[in-house]
């Protein structure tokens, strides 16, 4: 049977308008030559063997690179057409940028002066007080300034009277110093561009090490002769910093030592195991003891049949989870390995039988695809202490077929090279309430997500690729309805609704129509200081959006002027954006835009200004923190800033307060000292503000564990904003915290009145206060169980009604509600039903 829908004249029209049947071979793109000379920023000396390399922006791989001769002279040939980061760095030097685009000129000369480092001189001292003299040191530390925090890592030998020198470039350092067999110091300290900082005394202190076992963890036997990797983690979100790996012994044994105090994580990755991980805290001069135990993981095995339920198919592709790939053989039989938490695509799940006992176990996505045929996918699960089951796909019929033409009618073109996917109509109702708003272009969603959901309902995904004249054709589409939509950067920008397709049908004349909506595309030009555009130059953008319905978090994307500098933002509609946009060699730039829902917004220009030699000047903030009445001092909580005003790429979370959002970065901040004080360093100017916490976390559900437990029943705050300048410091910023509320939860038998241990609770509330974490509904809190007399304290609650929600094995799923007031304890009994 053959459905044809007719195309529309008017796609057709802009298809054979525009010719695209003819296309033309185009000439190879022209090569440049790239000449120039590295020097000394305060003599004009050149300097020999200075590295030189091009970067392609944003996200900076490495095209090519040179080396300076005697004369500080360098020559690339060869370079394509392009914009691109000139990046040379030498030893002792701060690395200089310059941002260049190749158009017309066949020779380009760049010359570039580099600024010297400032240079840390310290004496490392022996903890007797005797120099550490010719002694090997190392620096492992996280540098954060505003709009990069990397890790750094220098070693250095220290001289006859134990003393060093090592360049670092400006910025917060906080690291260690460590003296392999020796001994660890601890390195805090703020470095000014151009200005060395105060030389330091470094005393020496005993280091830390761990020792374990690799065992199976099924039969307990030992794993032999395999590498244990070993990484610290920075501080707040700082990187991970690499140590060198070990390997286990002939009885699974290994060793790690030289390790300074800190959070350490230890992988273990086997081919016949799943991967193992453990974080370990090494102490001073401690050992530390782990074991790493591997699971072999589940082994499903599983057969492909064609049509008839009887004929094996030999050679069907058979994925699971995200990358995880086999081949059915001769008999249409495949094995899928290692299945188990932790691994791509494999997700937890726990719910309770017809016995009201609780089943555990994972599950995960399997899709199949043989050639000719329509593909199948479904989610197998695998209950815990359960053999696995054999999985059985029957393969249908070939499936039918989908074609059109993709246009926009704004611009009178075709669309080439865009996505075009076709998802199945579920008939769930998550597809009325999710999945339907997010395909008519009001949210953002993945083929993945798409594919993940699909698979749940034991559906399937189709996708294709628009060619040169935005023509598409699916193929095998099983039977059944179909919401047929063009997907560009996670927003469907066009979309046709029922599409209905039978086995071996074909639809033609499909066509989806892209119109311009307010809040589709923001435009404009990128231009540099002198108000020249920034051509053919890809740069990152971040943004954050509160539209309508809340705010949807932040996004990252890249985006690519044109010859004239000009640039395409896909958004997600109408609202608030906050917009950052970050490239190689210039100041982070942001900006906060209102998008109407009634008009096209005008073109934006963006204007970059270069970053001066040696960065950007920073400031401090500092202050005191005090407990609810005022005067006490708040002794080790944690106080991180937050802004609104400054371009801030490093931020890692957002929080809402006084009705606005801010954004913050961990790793910036402090804790606080004897006296309630903090000092805040390498903040941009700027109005900035401090929210401190008693808490050593406070995120969505993550247990929330106080600094101290008298500070337990405290709510976080934050202080009022401050002005900070360049090279100075604000003093007295005060912040109070807040008295909070408890409830105190009873868990009881409802037949029999006794209590309940081990109960898990779980609280929701909506606030009547402002807290600065998110908005209600407001779910803070990781699950809790009550203790052996089927009580749980629940503490530093926020005023508002709480709901609680309260599940046992063998018994119901109860909920109850209670009002919570700050500085006053509320009690709730609950009474479980047993399950019938």
């Amino acid at each position: 049977m053959r459905k044809s829908l007719g195309a529309r004249a008017a796609v057709a029209a802009i298809a054979i308008g525009f010719g695209l049947g003819c296309v033309e071979a185009q000439p190879p793109p022209p090569k440049f030559t790239v000449r120039g000379q590295v020097t000394d920023a305060a003599t004009g000396n050149p300097i020999e063997g200075a590295t030189v390399t091009f970067l392609v922006p944003p996200r900076t791989p490495t095209l090519r690179g040179a080396e300076t001769d005697r004369e500080g002279r360098f020559s690339l040939p060869n370079v394509p057409t392009g914009t691109y980061v000139l990046l040379a760095g030498a030893r002792g030097y701060l690395d200089g940028r310059r941002s260049l685009t190749l158009g017309d000129q066949k020779e380009v000369t760049v010359d570039v002066a580099l600024v010297k480092a400032p240079v840390l001189r310290g004496r490392v001292l022996k903890p007797d007080g005797q120099p550490a003299a010719q002694t090997e040191v190392t620096l492992v530390s996280t540098v954060q300034v505003v709009g990069t925090s990397r890790g750094i890592r220098e070693t250095v030998t220290t001289d006859g009277e134990g003393l060093f020198r090592l360049p670092l470039p400006p910025g917060r350092h906080r690291g260690f110093l460590i003296a392999p067999g020796s001994g660890w110091a601890e390195l805090r300290l703020e470095v000014r561009p151009q200005q060395d900082p105060e030389e330091l005394a470094l005393t020496l202190r005993p280091l830390g090490r761990v020792s374990g076992r690799v065992q199976d963890e099924a039969t307990g036997a030992v794993v032999a002769e395999v590498e244990v990797s070993c990484w610290l983690r920075g501080e707040g979100s700082g990187p991970l910093h690499t140590y060198p790996s070990t390997k286990t012994d002939a009885q699974g044994r290994f060793l790690l030592s030289d390790l300074p105090p800190g959070q350490f994580l230890l992988t273990v990755v086997v081919p016949t195991y799943l991967r193992a991980s453990e974080q370990v805290a090494v102490r001073q001069g401690e050992e530390s003891k782990v074991v790493l135990a591997l699971e072999r993981g589940a082994t499903v095995r599983g057969v492909v049949l064609g049509p008839d339920e009887k004929t094996p198919l030999a050679g069907a592709k058979v994925v699971w989870g995200y990358r995880h790939e086999a081949r059915t053989d001769e008999q249409g039989r495949f094995v899928l390995e290692r299945i188990g938490p932790g691994e791509a695509g494999v997700s937890n799940f726990g719910t309770t039988g017809p016995d009201g006992q609780v089943v555990r176990g994972v599950k995960f996505d399997v899709a199949v695809s043989a050639e000719g045929l329509a593909p199948h996918a479904q989610t197998v699960s695998l209950n815990e202490g359960a053999e696995p089951p054999e999985i059985r796909f029957v393969m249908r019929d070939r499936g039918g077929t989908i074609s059109g033409t993709a246009a926009d009618l704004d611009q009178h073109q075709p669309l080439a090279g865009e996505t075009v996917v076709a998802v199945p109509d579920i008939g769930h109702g998550t597809y009325q309430s999710w999945l339907s708003p997010v395909l008519k272009g009001a949210g953002m969603v993945s083929i993945e997500m798409l594919r993940g959901y699909c698979t749940q309902h034991n559906r399937a995904v189709v996708t294709a690729e628009t060619d040169d004249q935005g023509r598409f054709t699916l193929g095998n589409v099983p039977e059944g309805r179909y919401t047929l939509c063009l997907l560009r950067r996670g927003r469907s920008l066009a979309l046709r609704e029922n599409v209905e397709i039978g086995e071996g049908e074909t639809a033609e004349g499909l066509d989806l129509e892209v119109r311009r909506r307010p809040g589709d595309l923001l435009t404009g030009r990128v231009l540099q200081a002198a108000g020249q555009p920034l051509a053919n130059t890809s740069m990152r953008v971040t943004y954050g959006h509160s539209g309508p319905g809340g705010s949807c978090g932040s996004s990252s994307t890249d985006i690519r002027t044109d010859d004239t500098g000009r640039y395409e933002l896909p958004l997600r509609g109408a609202g608030r954006y906050d917009l950052t946009l970050l490239l190689e060699g210039y100041l982070p730039l942001t900006r906060e835009l209102e998008i109407s829902a009634d008009k096209q917004p005008g073109d934006v220009d963006l204007t970059l200004q270069p970053e001066p030699p040696g960065g950007v000047p920073t400031g401090s903030l500092s202050g005191r923190v005090f407990l609810p009445d005022g005067k006490t001092p708040a002794v080790g909580v944690k106080v991180t800033p937050f802004t609104k005003d400054a371009p801030f790429p490093e931020a890692d979370s957002t929080f809402n307060a006084r009705g606005s959002a801010y954004r913050s970065c961990a790793a910036l901040g402090a804790e606080t000292e004897a006296q309630g004080s903090f000092v805040i360093q390498g903040l941009r100017p700027a109005r900035w503000g401090v929210f401190a916490t008693p808490f050593e976390t406070y995120r969505p559900l993550e247990p929330r564990k106080p600094v101290k437990s008298d500070y337990a029943n405290l709510l976080p705050a934050v202080s009022d904003l401050a002005e900070v300048t360049a090279n100075q410091e604000t003093k007295d910023v005060r912040v109070m915290l807040r008295q909070g509320g408890s409830l105190l939860v009873r868990v009881l038998d409802a037949d029999t009145g006794k209590p309940v241990a081990q109960a898990q609770l779980r609280l929701s509330g909506e606030l009547a206060e402002d807290l600065p974490l998110g908005n209600p509904p407001y779910s803070p809190f990781a699950p809790e169980a009550t203790d052996e007399r089927g009580a749980h304290r629940a503490q530093g609650l926020a005023s508002g009604l709480y709901r609680v929600t309260v599940s046992a094995p063998g018994y119901q799923t109860q909920q109850a509600k209670s009002v919570v007031v700050s500085g006053q304890e509320q009690t709730l009994e609950v009474r479980l039903k047993p399950a019938r």
